[in-house]
């Protein structure tokens, strides 16, 4: 989620918009055109309750379509083998709150401006 706080603008940023370019162009047009050369510490991005990464399992298809979208050299920060299903190597577990941070980090957001949370969606502890 990225987010003004001067303006009360919010963007949520679903699967598909992560890999389809969409999050990774919303940070500069707030920073820059929203606040009109502000500095960008009103604009913050935050990763929002979401699946974890060890609870969330992908087939081989929805793996190569990030590592298509964020490149081999990051496979091993976003993928791994299923927990689920150790024997299938057709399945992997993601870490969507990785992909998120490489998205609005190579965005243009700093460290200061994104907020991580460990808010499990899939956790009922």
């Amino acid at each position: 989620m990225t987010f003004d706080l001067l303006k009360e603008a919010n963007v949520k940023h679903g699967f598909s918009t992560r890999l389809g370019g969409v999050s990774t162009g919303v940070y500069e047009p707030m920073n820059l055109g929203f606040n009109r050369g502000d500095s960008d510490e009103n604009v913050l991005c935050c990763i929002a309750p979401s699946i974890c990464k060890d609870c969330y399992e992908v087939s081989v298809d929805v793996a190569d379509e990030f590592i298509s979208a964020f490149g081999k050299e990051k496979k091993d920060n976003l993928l791994r083998p299923s927990t689920f299903n150790p024997d299938d190597e057709n399945k992997y577990m993601l870490d969507l709150w990785a992909a998120c941070k490489l998205v609005f980090l190579e965005s243009g957001a700093t460290l200061d401006t994104f907020f991580e949370n460990e808010l499990d969606i899939t956790n009922t502890k």
